[in-house]
């Protein structure tokens, strides 16, 4: 990213990491040094990149079905300090890097003006409020995205605005090399984390085609090719030199789509949140407003739009899908500060671009209004998902430190993250689930549990095991040893 001058990389930088921080120290609750919270996912995530600093692996001593560079980044976090602290700087840098991005956008629009710094700024607001709702307590795969997807769209533009003021509509290849990485980088975190790289393609290539720069196209093409095998091949050959490339392949992308297949359609769209879809929506509308005459911006805003909303439904319409309809979002002010900073003002685009925008915020202000209230209190009392911190290190007293323990039920990772402990079996959370998925899960759950005895279980109160193969096995092996006001703790017989 070019600044115009060294004061404006001293000015900018520091700033807008200043704003990161602050942000994720409100917004961020499961990693926030505020809080006492871990999260469901994001102390998972974390226990994994804990495990790989002790030699453990994804895929063979952990289970999931999200991609070896989320695990990559925890465990890079993890070596640079252990515990919470260590996801919360790989956030950090994270989105700086996102404001860092964001603000050469919005600086291609402006143009570098004194004052233009302060109008960036300004344009942060929306789509950090927007952040602050779907971000969940942070440290989730769609946060550790976003700079690629940012980064990607600062291209694209760059491309379409430089190839209208210039007739010269060819595309560069290393940008293209870019666009490939970066799929198949994001593949490998979760594969539709990468939708608005199609959107940006598909713009590119129905361009180039216009033109007929057929040569150009597919030398781009080529080189897309060879950015997805050098996203691919690092870790293809490393898991493969563990023994573990079907393995990882299997889990993240077959386990993935049974996954994504688990409820139908119509209740994937009804899980969407109603509120952030118009918001989401913008990129749409604002080149309407603004009377676009380039096509391409056209078929890049309604495509990312399109993408994303198929990307959000594959999943199950959680709120934190909705992260990655950001990029769309910043390309959306970028355009309506473009139309607004011109010399000519049109005061009725203006007007209806600052209408949208109160209109947005209307919608988003009671989720918006409800996160930060949810945030302060979490922040207050310094809560946790898997119950209180008193009663798990009650409990956690209670067994010698080197004796084997296995949580069972959902958010269980949580208390390994916070005693330290480790699983010992790699399904070491969300059971239930994955046995309704792959009933051969329950089988491998239920013979380990037979055969290896671990010394003690652990189980939140009042929690029932289930499926019965599983109660079945526990009735058999185990016994309740004590309980207090969160979990039950059961003692492997004799």
């Amino acid at each position: 990213m070019k600044l115009d001058n060294k004061r404006g990389l001293l000015l900018r930088l520091p700033v807008l990491a200043a704003v990161a921080a602050v942000f994720l120290l409100f917004f961020s609750v499961s990693t926030s040094p505020l809080t006492n919270e871990y999260g469901g996912d994001s102390a998972f995530f974390m226990l994994v990149g804990q495990g790989m600093t002790k030699g453990m692996l994804p895929y063979r001593d952990f289970f999931d079905m999200k991609g070896p560079y989320l695990f990559l980044v925890e465990y890079i976090g993890q070596l640079i300090c252990y515990g919470r602290t260590g996801a919360f700087l790989m956030q950090w840098v994270h989105l700086t890097a996102c404001l860092w991005i964001a603000d050469g956008i919005f600086a291609m629009t402006l143009g570098r003006r004194r004052a233009s710094f302060l109008w960036e700024l300004a344009l942060m607001i929306p789509w950090l409020a927007v952040a602050a709702v779907t971000f969940e307590g942070g440290n989730l795969t769609e946060e550790y995205s976003l700079p690629w997807l940012m980064l990607a769209v600062y291209f694209a533009l760059r491309y379409l605005r430089a190839s209208e003021a210039s007739g010269d509509w060819k595309h560069q290849p290393w940008i293209g090399f870019y666009y490939g990485f970066v799929f198949g980088y994001l593949a490998l975190i979760r594969v539709t984390n990468a939708a608005l790289i199609g959107a940006v393609i598909l713009t590119i290539s129905a361009g180039l085609l216009v033109k007929k720069e057929f040569k150009n196209l597919f030398v781009n093409g080529l080189m897309f090719i060879f950015g997805c095998a050098a996203a691919f091949a690092p870790m293809c050959v490393y898991y493969a030199g563990q023994g573990l490339l079907e393995e990882m392949l299997s889990q993240v992308f077959g386990f993935g789509v049974r996954y994504s297949a688990e409820v139908g359609m119509a209740q994937k769209l009804a899980g969407i949140p109603k509120r952030l879809v118009p918001i989401m929506l913008l990129p749409a509308i604002v080149p309407a407003i603004r009377r676009q005459k380039d096509w391409r911006i056209w078929m890049l805003t309604l495509s990312a739009v399109g993408l994303f909303l198929v990307a959000a439904v594959m999943g199950n319409g959680y709120l934190h899908y909705m992260t990655l309809g950001i990029p769309n979002l910043v390309l959306a002010l970028a355009l309506a500060a473009e139309g607004i900073a011109g010399e000519k003002r049109d005061m009725i685009r203006g007007g209806a671009l600052a209408v949208l925008a109160v209109l947005s915020f209307a919608l988003l202000w009671p989720k918006l209004q409800h996160q930060i209230a949810t945030s302060t209190e979490e922040i207050r009392i310094g809560s946790q998902l898997f119950g209180s911190r008193a009663a798990l290190l009650e409990m956690n007293d209670q067994i010698p430190a080197e004796d084997s323990v296995y949580t069972y039920g959902h958010a269980c990772s949580a208390w390994y993250a916070r005693t330290g402990r480790f699983p010992g079996h790699r399904y070491c959370d969300w059971q239930e689930h994955y046995i309704t998925l792959n009933p051969e899960v329950g089988d491998e759950l239920a013979a380990w549990l037979g055969e290896e005895n671990p010394d003690w279980i652990v189980i939140p109160l009042h929690y029932q095991f289930a499926p019965q193969q599983i109660a079945q096995v526990v009735a058999d092996h185990y016994h309740e040893y004590s309980r207090n006001g969160a979990y039950i703790l059961l003692k492997a017989n004799g």
